[in-house]
């Protein structure tokens, strides 16, 4: 009996145990759904915020087409002079502060030490909690930092079409170095200046002169490209009685090669004239402008070039028509005396052979033949040596001391002959004396 009343007595208390573990068990498991579902939005939020960060979507970017930069760089018609300077063997990214914003990210790439492309993100795909995904949606090379600078008169073409249909030209951007024949110029500019900056290398890039012809850099430091002006040389053939002056510099053998030839006659006369003209060449070289050519007569007169073409201008000594006019009459009076002389007029030689001599000078080559000639003038008889017409043809003054002057003339034959000869005068004691001729 005691043992069954004792059993009755502990069964309230189990009861109670067996209420209180269901409840802990059901506790635990109410508590631990909403833990995992707590956890599965936490986890969900970590993988919606990883995914809607614009980092990781470009740092996936990067790690598909690291290794087609070039490629990318091509495709955006990158010139491949200047890709192949390019470190596509070190590639890297940061975040660009001064340009990224919000709504469009933006992420540097360096080429070994320096950026050279700029990526820009955009919104892609939707996602929970009011994000998104990204996506590069522009990817920018940096602008080109080349530079051409040509001469003021030169064009440039890019891929044939003239540069000056897009970009402005910074006018005597660059000085030049003018010779001294060009240093008080103020007309001629310096190379004027284009920056290039969406072309990164030289592949398309043509300069042409103004004639056309197509200029070579004569100078490259870093990313600018000088091309210097077209250099062009010039000659100027002018008597030695002229001082010419380029760009109202007179030339001498400082500023200009000078070849001087003498004039073969007044050779072998040296001895009874002023000087031995001469016909100077002068070159003068490496002129970018056109120069300013002008000569003057040892009389100060200006006289006009006879040609002035491809490089070449040419002086010649001209008539003076106020000096032919003072000295027709002593050279008419003078022919006449040879041509008297030369055809033993009236068979007598030794009256001829005087008249002549006073327009000689004496002991002058003139002179000289002169009156060695008596033997093989004494034989003339019985020709006719009558003139038919003359004229002076042609009257050069060579300084004020000197001129010569070449007379036509016809003898009365039958036919008649067509005969020339030139005099050479010079100033003997007040007057002009003749101290060569020459027959032609």
């Amino acid at each position: 009996m005691a043992y069954i009343g004792k059993h009755v007595k502990n069964a309230p208390e189990k009861a109670k145990k067996s209420r209180f573990g269901i409840w802990m068990v059901l506790y635990s498991a109410v508590f631990l759904a909403i833990t995992a579902a707590l956890l599965g939005v936490l986890w969900h939020r970590l993988d919606v915020f990883e995914a809607s960060r614009p980092d990781t979507a470009f740092a996936e970017w990067m790690a598909v087409n690291k290794g087609g930069i070039r490629e990318k760089m091509e495709s955006m018609g990158i010139e491949k002079s200047f890709l192949d300077t390019l470190d596509f063997d070190n590639v890297t990214y940061y975040k660009k502060l001064d340009e990224y914003t919000e709504q469009s990210p933006a992420y540097g790439i360096r080429l070994g030490k320096r950026t050279y492309l700029t990526a820009f993100l955009a919104p892609d795909e939707a996602l929970d909690y009011d994000s998104n995904t990204w996506k590069v949606s522009e990817l920018k090379v940096i602008p080109s930092e080349l530079c051409v600078y040509i001469p003021d008169d030169a064009a440039l073409y890019i891929s044939s079409v003239s540069a000056d249909a897009k970009y402005a030209a910074e006018k005597n951007a660059q000085s030049i170095q003018l010779s001294v024949l060009e240093s008080a110029r103020a007309d001629i500019l310096g190379l004027k200046k284009y920056a290039l900056t969406d072309v990164y290398g030289m592949e398309n890039v043509k300069v042409l002169s103004a004639n056309g012809e197509e200029l070579s850099p004569s100078v490259v430091s870093g990313e600018s490209y000088y091309f210097a002006p077209v250099e062009s040389d010039y000659k100027i053939v002018a008597p030695g009685e002229f001082a010419v002056y380029v760009n109202d510099i007179r030339l001498d053998d400082g500023n200009s090669e000078i070849l001087s030839e003498k004039l073969e006659d007044f050779e072998g006369v040296e001895d009874m004239i002023p000087y031995v003209p001469v016909v100077n060449t002068y070159t003068v070289r490496g002129l970018i402008a056109e120069p300013y050519i002008r000569a003057e007569s040892y009389d100060g007169s200006v006289p006009e070039p006879v040609s002035d073409e491809n490089g070449l201008t040419v002086y010649e000594l001209a008539e003076d028509a106020a000096f032919k006019a003072d000295v027709s009459q002593r050279i008419t009076d003078a022919f006449r005396a040879y041509v008297n002389f030369s055809g033993n007029k009236n068979k007598d030689f030794q009256t001829n052979l005087n008249n002549y001599l006073k327009f000689l000078v004496p002991n002058s080559e003139a002179a000289r033949r002169a009156k060695s000639a008596g033997s093989s003038l004494l034989w003339v008889n019985g020709r006719d040596t009558t003139l038919g017409s003359s004229e002076i043809a042609s009257v050069i003054r060579y300084g004020a001391d000197m001129f010569t002057a070449e007379m036509k003339f016809t003898i009365k034959t039958a036919p008649e002959t067509d005969h020339s000869v030139l005099f050479l005068f010079v100033r003997y004691e007040d007057s002009w004396r003749i101290v060569r001729v020459l027959n032609n």
